[in-house]
């Protein structure tokens, strides 16, 4: 009887093994979206930043962890600039918990009085560009991307041994009149017109 019930033991330890050794883990990559002028001082001003997580079987392929990683944040980016004109975040942008693949949109800094609200990809830009020192004077564009950067699987460009990067323009050449934003209130208090 203690044969036959070692035996059985050791069928099921035998048997769920393979569960235990494939469980699911998670690896992420550091997205930033930012906004660049040769007049900014820095030159790189940080929008936000997207938390970004994959899941894969196990250890092993962990790589295959950080490239849904980074395809979630791209995602985000992307449906974030389609955004923004509602001046909402997309869900997209907002779908990381537990141990699935997903995204969460850390904006950087609050600013209370953005015009459309704290949520405003749009709003961020200009503020950025009109409302900082060494920022723009008059009328201008500016470069808005987003960078991903972790170890393998966080991009297709290595920088260093274990060190990855990747990411896209989301506008090359994003217009901004800073005369008429600053004139209707975006660092500030309107500017009353009888208009």
């Amino acid at each position: 009887m203690k044969h036959v019930l070692a035996a059985s033991l050791a069928l099921c330890l035998t048997a769920f093994a393979p569960t235990l050794a494939h469980a699911d883990i998670t690896r992420g990559c550091a997205i930033t979206i930012y906004s660049s002028n040769p007049a900014f001082s820095p030159e790189h001003r940080t929008l936000a930043t997207i938390k970004t997580q994959g899941s894969c079987q196990n250890r092993a392929k962990a790589n295959q962890c950080r490239t849904r990683a980074y395809n979630a944040g791209k995602s985000c980016a992307n449906d974030l600039w389609a955004a923004r004109w509602t001046h909402t975040v997309p869900q997209s942008c907002n779908n990381l918990s537990g141990a699935r693949t997903g995204a969460r949109l850390q904006w950087n800094g609050i600013f209370a009085k953005l015009p459309n609200g704290n949520n405003s990809l749009k709003d961020r830009i200009e503020h950025e560009a009109c409302c900082r020192a060494n920022g723009l004077k008059t009328t201008g564009t500016v470069l808005v991307t987003w960078v991903a950067r972790g170890d393998r699987g966080c991009g297709p460009f290595r920088s260093k041994p274990k060190s990855f990067f990747g990411g896209a323009a989301l506008a090359a050449d994003y217009g901004v009149n800073c005369t008429t934003l600053v004139k209707a209130g975006l660092c500030g208090t309107p500017t009353r017109t009888n208009n």
